[in-house]
């Protein structure tokens, strides 16, 4: 007995219990491999006569309704779809291939407004193209971290710019398209390539033009764009390397705009920025967020708790603190004497450096250590431009 033989309401009763992906990665198992889907030039490709009967059955797994012509999954609920709620050992299996299948199973080019892919690490990109030209995606994020999940992501993914770049590209280029968050892995914004600056300054342009108003007070967001930290996006090679590839005023949640002015009841500014998930919040999607007492960043709920220095007793995120070489107590960069040169998280305190003052290179990267003021100062004027931004 084939699994196609068996009734349409028990499929249903079984998909009930799946995520949204994986409720699309049953239908498409249910019509035939991924690889059908797409030709070698990446044309979509419509499924036989037989992959659309069982398409047709599987429409109801998903909701909606199914043109048996066109052999598509129902699509009334298919508006946003996030990996990060599969299991991460599924994510990182799957394929471009699989990606594509997907979408397309979904109708994503009519129907998609936005795109997750926490943990789909082994992907190129090319399985986006089903979103070629889109004017209903809203949010595409590309970090490959799920909700409270760093973006550091060993070893580095495969997301190639050659693969992806081209398909965002046509989007914002699209006649009323709709895109107005995107989120990019630090891959990307580590090489800083020449083609990603130049998207990312069209895509600048793009939010510039639309002109959106705070949805807090009302009033039109002022970006001058001839100052690098103004930008609705940071693409500058100059200038905000930390920052680069960051969106400014936009909420992750609610894809809200907001001003640096608002503030809520507490007077914290109304949109944060957590450090450890590198994702912009406002109040109302994070009304639980904890400030560290040095950058004076927000931390989302769920992404971790603020760590207590040991000398000062104030509590910091982990960004903001070093373990000093010497005794392994956990410093904040106030009460830090000496940080390693190539910005490693190792350091020397105060009380360790006046013990033994020939303690004059790391430990594990063999360099000098440098005092810890030339490297505040730096790190301080980089971290008020971000706040800026953020706030």
């Amino acid at each position: 007995m084939n699994i196609a033989d068996l009734p349409d309401n028990l499929l249903v009763d079984v998909a009930a219990f799946l995520a949204k992906p994986s409720r699309a990665l049953f239908a498409v198992a249910l019509t035939a491999p991924s690889s059908s889907w797409c030709a070698s030039n990446l044309e979509r490709r419509r499924p036989s006569t037989s992959a659309n009967v069982l398409i047709a059955a599987a429409s109801s797994i998903v909701g909606g309704n199914c043109s048996r012509d066109e052999g598509r999954v129902g699509t009334d609920d298919w508006s946003v779809l996030d990996f990060g709620k599969i299991d991460n050992g599924l994510a990182s299996k799957l394929a471009d291939d699989d990606i594509s299948a997907v979408l397309t199973c979904i109708d994503a080019i009519r129907n998609l407004k936005s795109l997750k892919l926490g943990g789909c690490v082994n992907i190129t990109g090319y399985g986006l193209e089903p979103l070629r030209s889109s004017i209903v995606l809203e949010q595409l994020d590309l970090s490959l971290a799920g909700r409270n999940e760093r973006p550091l992501i060993e070893p580095k993914p495969r997301l190639s710019e050659m693969e992806t770049l081209p398909i965002i590209s046509s989007i914002i280029h699209q006649d009323g398209n709709s895109l107005r968050q995107l989120q990019l892995p630090i891959k990307f914004r580590t090489d800083q390539s020449v083609s990603l600056s130049l998207l990312l300054s069209e895509y600048n342009h793009l939010l510039l033009d639309r002109r959106p108003p705070c949805s807090k007070c009302g009033q039109l967001i002022l970006v001058d764009d001839d100052e690098v930290w103004d930008h609705w996006v940071i693409h500058s090679h100059e200038e905000g390397a930390d920052q680069y590839g960051y969106q400014l005023y936009t909420c992750y949640g609610c894809l809200k705009h907001f001003c640096n002015d608002c503030t809520d009841e507490n007077g914290t500014y109304y949109l944060g920025y957590c450090t450890l998930c590198e994702r912009a919040y406002c109040a109302e999607c994070n009304d639980t967020r904890s400030l560290c007492n040095w950058c004076e960043g927000p931390m989302c709920e769920g992404c971790g708790d603020l760590v207590e220095c040991k000398n000062c007793r104030a509590f910091f995120c982990e960004n903001c603190l070093h373990t000093c070489e010497g005794c392994n107590a956990i410093r904040c960069r106030d009460c830090i004497m000496y940080t390693c040169e190539s910005n490693c998280n190792n350091a020397i305190c105060r009380d360790c450096f006046r013990d033994n003052p020939v303690m004059d290179y790391c430990g594990d990267c063999n360099l000098l250590v440098v005092p810890s003021v030339v490297t505040l100062s730096v790190a301080k004027i980089g971290i008020a431009h971000a706040r800026h931004a953020w706030k």
